[in-house]
């Protein structure tokens, strides 16, 4: 079903033009982020997803049109992304929404971002490239928090270092997560933790590593994760050797660790189906009073062979705000350019500074580190 703001089919809306773009799980938290603050940009996105009523809703305040479509037929999604140009997917958890969305995308010649962190997609699309350089488009996963600023990080500490082969990468906030966020990180219980090891992805426990971080304001504990930088930050720098950590206070680290015993039965499709609804009813995201007070405290530090080491620091806006103008930034830039097609981190596609171009987002500070 493809519908305008009036209801009416949406392939007979006049003065469609080559500049339109859609929005897939506009509805959800951060969809609706992007979405309303795109008109207050003076952008005209498409909405789109599975719930008519939720999008008729919806477009029906933001004065937009819609197109309601699941993805329960790939083989038809391509249908729906009549003359859209570029398709940003918020629809998580990604590994359900991310293929069949690529490769309707990959099909009509559509630019293809998404607001992922999964590691399992960027690796999936980033295989997709040379298919996306032949059929003139952009595969552009990471288009919001996950990962433009640990991925600008990642490319401001190669620059500073070139012949770096340990790349560590870290963060901080105290901010609430999105139904959609915790939706993302239950799905992630099913796997183990992941980092990257002369080269190739390697899965390790839960919490396999514990470190203390100085984000700039003494030092906190962190821990490992598979954020997706394990994946892009490969493909940004080339460092063979990459670990991610986030923090988080000790008694949670002993969690992770005692979850490593229930991963199996974390993962039945029943449990994460519980899991998930319990998440719908209960979690709501945070408002605009907690985004504007919980900003996000970025690190990074690389190592080479010699024992030289360069350090990163970065303070940013909320992650919810950085997808959002982050995300808006790399829309626009594809429908105002044509960059040469094929698969992009986001600082490939837009600068290793990008970052620091976005409200309430710092400078990347780069440090040495005596040698060890």
């Amino acid at each position: 079903v493809i519908l305008n703001k009036n209801g009416v089919n949406g392939n007979m809306v006049p003065g469609m033009n080559e500049q339109e773009w859609m929005i897939y799980g506009a509805y959800g938290y951060t969809g609706k982020l992007i979405a309303k603050e795109a008109v207050l940009q003076g952008l005209q996105p498409i909405l789109a997803g599975r719930n008519g009523k939720k999008l008729k809703a919806m477009a029906d305040r933001l004065n937009l049109d819609f197109r309601c479509f699941d993805l329960k037929a790939p083989e038809s999604i391509h249908l729906h992304l009549h003359q859209i140009r570029v398709l940003l997917n918020c629809a998580g958890p990604f590994t359900a929404t991310s293929v069949p969305l690529a490769k309707a995308c990959i099909k009509t010649g559509c630019n293809y971002l998404d607001i992922t962190g999964e590691i399992e997609v960027f690796e999936y699309l980033y295989n997709l490239g040379d298919v996306a350089v032949k059929r003139g488009m952009v595969l552009c996963p990471g288009a919001g928090f996950d990962v433009i600023a640990t991925d600008c990080v990642a490319a401001a500490l190669k620059a500073a270092l070139p012949d770096a082969e340990d790349l560590a990468l870290a963060f901080h906030s105290e901010s609430r997560l999105s139904p959609g966020t915790i939706k993302t990180i239950i799905e992630a219980f099913k796997n183990k933790g992941m980092i990257r090891k002369k080269g190739v992805i390697k899965t390790v426990p839960l919490a396999f590593k514990v470190r203390n971080i100085d984000f700039g304001a003494g030092p906190k504990t962190t821990v490992t994760i598979p954020w997706g930088d394990v994946s892009t930050a490969f493909y940004t720098t080339g460092i063979p050797n990459i670990e991610v950590y986030v923090a988080f206070p000790e008694k949670w680290i002993a969690i992770f660790k005692i979850l490593r015993i229930f991963r199996p039965i974390i993962g039945l499709e029943p449990v994460q189906k519980f899991l998930k609804k319990i998440v719908e009813i209960q979690v709501s995201g945070p408002s605009a009073q907690d985004r504007e007070t919980t900003p996000v405290y970025l690190w990074g530090e690389v190592r080479d062979s010699k024992g030289s080491c360069f350090q990163a620091q970065l303070t940013t806006a909320n992650g919810y705000d950085v997808t959002k103008m982050g995300s808006l930034g790399i829309v626009e830039k594809l429908l105002n350019k044509s960059p040469e097609p094929g698969f992009y981190t986001p600082s490939q596609l837009m600068g290793a500074h990008y970052i620091s171009r976005l409200p309430g987002c710092g400078p990347i500070k780069i440090f040495t580190q005596k040698k060890h």
